[in-house]
């Protein structure tokens, strides 16, 4: 199952780290995927720059099924 490592880490109480799993980065706040709504560190997320504010920010998996990669 692959996103058993991201829930096991938010029963442990590690809420605020990245969800791409292997990654234990501090996810930030602001840098919630547009898609799927979960929080990324900004290693794992694209900003989409030639938007108007608010721009879509998504993670690398969503990124790649929307076709930005």
């Amino acid at each position: 199952m692959a996103w058993g490592p991201i829930w096991r880490r938010q029963a442990e109480g590690q809420q605020d780290c990245c969800a791409e799993p292997g990654c234990s980065r501090r996810s930030e706040q602001r840098l919630r995927c547009w898609h799927c709504g979960r929080r990324y560190c900004r290693a794992h997320v694209l900003e989409r720059v030639d938007e108007d504010p608010p721009r879509k920010i998504l993670c690398l998996g969503c990124a790649m099924q929307a076709g930005w990669l």
